[in-house]
């Protein structure tokens, strides 16, 4: 992997290049081929107050796996695609994506755009390219005062804590012809997602965050078993303890 930046005629731009073996989560890959990843970042407008990043992403390699379950959010429960045990990656599969956030103060707004083409077989019928793709826009707003920051952790500047409100909407859309290759009440070709939150940052280690998410599906899929459902609400909370 190769990386850098710096500034060009007042505009900072930050990239990486790499070829890659294995997968997010930690595992291997199943087959010999690597991933070639690229990303790169520009900063057309710095300043103390407003930081503005704009990315582009792309990752491609050629794959031979299964796929995994895909869900609208990382958070949710409910998987919106699910496939049978003999569908697998069969080829060449890449993926794209767009960024934007801007911090100003202690608001912070961002929006991505990302889109995966794959060929998918199912073991007995050759590979076909299918295509899924998402969107999301989200807002952060610290209530308290204090500066958003991307890469510092929030420090409260009150001896009770700062208060962040937080929202994102999601959508997900997927080829309608995948629909033949999930398992039954598991697709849906469309989905979209709310999410409201609220965190309490007690100190600079400690956080409390209480989220609301809303999730709609244009096609029912199974909630549960023998249940078909075409909305799923989720009420979450987690506490953060940071080092």
């Amino acid at each position: 992997m190769v990386h850098g930046g710096g500034g060009i005629s007042g505009i900072y731009m930050k990239y990486s290049l790499g070829l890659f073996n294995g997968v997010q989560d930690g595992t291997s890959d199943v087959d010999g081929s690597k991933d070639v990843a690229l990303r790169l970042t520009l900063n057309p407008f710095p300043s103390d107050t407003f930081d503005l990043n704009l990315s582009f992403a792309w990752t491609g390699g050629n794959n031979d796996g299964s796929l995994a379950a895909f869900r609208v959010s990382d958070e949710s429960i409910t998987n919106i695609l699910a496939f049978g045990p003999t569908v697998r990656y069969d080829g060449w599969r890449w993926r794209r994506s767009l960024e934007a956030e801007l911090l100003w103060g202690n608001v912070a707004v961002g929006a991505e755009h990302i889109l995966q083409s794959s060929e998918i077989t199912d073991g007995v019928l050759s590979a076909d390219r299918y295509e899924m793709s998402g969107d999301s826009l989200w807002v952060a707003w610290i209530v308290t005062g204090e500066k958003k920051s991307r890469d510092e952790p929030l420090v409260p500047s009150r001896s009770w804590g700062a208060i962040e409100l937080v929202a994102r909407v999601t959508r997900f859309k997927a080829d309608g012809s995948l629909g033949a290759l999930t398992l039954p009440g598991r697709f849906t070709d469309s989905a979209a997602q709310l999410c409201i939150g609220i965190n309490w940052v007690q100190t600079r280690f400690t956080r409390l965050m209480i989220d609301v998410q809303r999730s709609r599906y244009d096609d029912p899929i199974e909630a549960s078993p023998g249940r078909l459902e075409d909305a799923h609400t989720a009420v979450l909370a987690g506490f953060d303890v940071r080092f």
